[in-house]
């Protein structure tokens, strides 16, 4: 059963310790870090770009990007973990994980 919200497809016995980690870590600081923000930051139409920094200590900035290029190098079941702790926040979420991406994207492209 998974830690945190619903497990609809019960896939959180298939998960790794480290995969189970990431969920628990990125849960948490969407809790903590992200959740206090969220109606200041809707309101005024911004975004909390002072969360990129800590999201970036926690390994979750480049997570699918190479190790050689000093990402994380993690696989996309653990992105997608991490994502679907993330994406709770509805808009800024989704924003971020777009970031995301994108920043992916470039550096694949470069």
């Amino acid at each position: 059963m998974k830690l945190f919200g619903p497990d609809f497809y019960n896939i959180t016995e298939l998960l790794t310790e480290e995969e189970l980690m990431i969920q628990r870590t990125a849960y948490e600081f969407v809790q903590a870090e992200f959740m206090p923000l969220v109606h200041e930051h809707y309101e005024k139409g911004t975004f909390p770009m002072e969360l990129a920094t800590k999201l970036g200590e926690l390994g979750f900035m480049g997570m699918m990007v190479d190790e050689k290029w000093d990402g994380g190098g993690m696989d996309s079941i653990s992105y997608a973990i991490a994502m679907e702790e993330v994406k709770s926040l509805g808009f800024f979420g989704r924003a971020w994980s777009n970031i995301k991406l994108l920043t992916y994207k470039f550096l694949i492209e470069e």
